[in-house]
């Protein structure tokens, strides 16, 4: 939504702003529009950051853990996997009853 805001540039900054828009073939304002989408981006992922660093903290996690932690992850995953595969199977077969064997 466009609104009528107008950020404070130097004249030098402007210049170099017209500058880099043209080379792109594109207008100042979406130039602006995605350095302010950029910035927003950047700032939440930073923010996601420090909340990792400050969980791994709390439970005492250090960078030698993530091998072991993605490893882990894995495992739940294809066990997951696996029952889902199994309940498909069961739902498949309509009355008959029969064991997954994964």
């Amino acid at each position: 939504m466009a609104t009528p805001n107008q950020p404070q540039l130097s004249d030098s900054q402007l210049a170099e702003l017209e500058k880099l828009a043209r080379a792109q073939e594109r207008s100042v304002d979406e130039v602006l529009s995605e350095a302010v989408y950029r910035y927003i981006r950047d700032k939440q992922w930073e923010a996601v950051k420090r909340y990792g660093v400050a969980r791994s903290r709390e439970r005492g996690l250090t960078e030698g853990d993530v091998p072991r932690l993605i490893a882990e992850s894995h495992a739940d995953a294809r066990t997951l996997n696996a029952a889902r595969h199994c309940r498909f199977q069961y739902l498949h077969l309509g009355h008959e009853l029969r064991w997954c064997s994964r």
